[in-house]
């Protein structure tokens, strides 16, 4: 729902909106042909968020060693995921 509110109301860069649309039709594709799979799906995306959120923790706080070091971490966690 957050892309959707994003796209709607908040200026992106071009990549970020071409991010957002094709997450939207990813997720849509899945809840419409892939029920079976959702799950499996469900949960890659949570680990890729995680990755996401420990590179938004970092881009806040860049000069605290403790969060580079959480970032990396949670980074390489999420897509070894």
């Amino acid at each position: 729902m957050y892309m959707i509110t994003d796209l709607l109301f908040v200026e992106l860069e071009t990549l970020i909106r071409i991010h957002h649309i094709v997450c939207i039709a990813g997720h849509t594709l899945v809840l419409k042909s892939w029920k079976t799979g959702f799950p499996l799906y469900f949960t890659g995306a949570a680990a890729l968020e995680l990755g996401s959120a420990g590179m938004n923790l970092y881009l806040v706080y860049n000069e605290d060693d403790t969060c580079a070091i959480i970032y990396a971490f949670v980074m390489t966690i999420s897509n070894i995921i």
